[in-house]
């Protein structure tokens, strides 16, 4: 008998973990985490680090000795008329050699195509980190409208059940002669209406939690954690100066004065063709056969190459990399203006979010004291249906009203976090 219920407890173990498996409950920790390791945009952002990096190995290995090997071997089924004339009867040759160039100087042209593929990686890395940024911005917005729904479908459940106390309240009073039959009427389909409203809620809680999951990168099903009212989120005074001199370090404007870095160096190695190159050469090889004797020697020289005339084709290269780093600088200073629009907005919306927290919580105060006020009234018959209604959603918006000030604030301080992320240690600091 035990083994015949570890049998089926097992069995209905994994049933269980096939039909719930792919669910999981997070909290806004967790979906970070799982969106840095599983997000493909991010997983975009490394590969391409690492092709830059390749890339700047495959331009280093052009400063180094090109050693290459050659051989060759003949055989003739019949000796041609005029070979053996010249060279008797030979139907059996070989040859072989190995050869070594270095390259001594070509303008500084592979030298900055070095420097250039070092910026390309440090540009990647900038964006890798601005990519970071933005995913958690889009993943802390789609995790608070999910929570807020969430919010929302509780508070719609309390204010059901409040609604039900009042309905047998109602019906009492209405079977002591004290109100009329609308008065139970009302208050039965306001619970009607509240249980509609409530499935829409959880409808729209379970659209946002699939957003949630496009934003972290995967396709589990999953389910926020947070339903009660966070603690709110306080920074101290905003230091202007100080976020002025951080927005100047942001990844955004880093990787576009990377990209004027390396601009100049494309303008850099476009002018090096109009430079001579040297290398100096090195070989030996090894000759053989019926014709010969076995005739081993070296060699050892320099080549020089002078560009003289190639239809202006460099003039026009050096042209267009000029161009391009011309633009790159007019994006410097674009990107630096819409930053610092950027920031100027941000700390307006920060602020304008952390008032309304403060105004929230007094409307909350005051109605929930008339919602108490007017439950106790119209259980003495001293208040009308129409009006206890009223009283409990304000009161239920309220509640909302003040999580949805919290929610909004959090994800303020997450878009401002994009440019400056100091304001998120100071959050963290509290």
């Amino acid at each position: 008998m035990i083994r015949i219920f570890l049998i089926v407890f097992i069995i209905l173990a994994q049933v269980e973990n096939h039909v719930y498996g792919q669910v999981a409950r997070i909290d806004f920790d967790k979906a970070l985490k799982i969106a840095d390791s599983l997000n493909p945009e991010i997983k975009n952002g490394l590969s391409r680090i690492r092709e830059a990096e390749a890339r700047k190995q495959q331009v280093a290995s052009n400063l180094l000795p090109q050693l290459s090997a050659s051989a060759n071997y003949s055989r003739l089924g019949e000796v041609p008329q005029g070979k053996k004339y010249l060279l008797g009867n030979s139907n059996n040759d070989y040859y072989a050699d190995i050869t070594v160039k270095q390259l001594l100087f070509a303008g500084g042209k592979y030298r900055n195509q070095g420097y250039a593929a070092d910026t390309v990686i440090k540009t990647e890395e900038q964006k890798l980190t601005q990519v970071r940024r933005n995913i958690r911005l889009a993943v802390a917005r789609a995790y608070y409208d999910a929570v807020k729904l969430r919010f929302a479908g509780k508070v719609q459940r309390e204010l059901i059940e409040r609604t039900r106390v009042q309905l047998n309240i109602a019906e009492l009073l209405f079977n002591g002669g004290k109100i009329t039959n609308l008065d139970v009427v009302r208050l039965r389909t306001q619970l009607l209406i509240a249980e509609g409203q409530l499935s829409t809620l959880e409808s729209q809680a379970n659209i946002k939690q699939y957003l949630l999951a496009q934003a972290i990168g995967i396709t589990d099903i999953i389910t926020v954690t947070d339903s009660v009212l966070p603690a709110a989120p306080e920074i101290a005074a905003l230091d202007i100066a100080y976020l002025q001199q951080e927005l100047a370090q942001t990844p955004e404007l880093q990787a576009i004065q990377l990209v004027y870095q390396k601009a100049i160096l494309d303008e850099k190695i476009a002018k090096a063709d109009y430079l001579p190159s040297v290398s100096m050469n090195a070989g030996y090889n090894f000759e053989g056969g019926q014709s010969f004797p076995d005739n081993p020697n070296w060699v050892v020289g320099a080549s020089v190459t002078i560009p003289i005339y190639r239809g202006n084709g460099i003039r026009a290269q050096v042209a267009q990399a000029h161009e391009r780093t011309l633009q790159a600088q007019n994006s410097i200073e674009q990107t630096s203006v819409g930053l610092t629009a950027r920031l100027n907005s941000a700390i307006e919306s920060v602020n304008d979010k952390r008032q309304k927290i403060g105004i929230a919580k007094q409307i909350l105060e005051s109605a929930d004291e008339t919602a108490r006020i007017a439950e106790l009234r119209y259980a003495t018959g001293k208040l009308s249906t129409v009006e206890l209604i009223d009283a409990q959603n304000v009161s239920a918006r309220t509640q909302q009203d003040l999580f949805n000030a919290k929610a909004d604030y959090a994800v303020a301080l997450e878009e401002f976090a994009v440019i400056c992320p100091s304001v998120l240690k100071e959050k963290e600091s509290k």
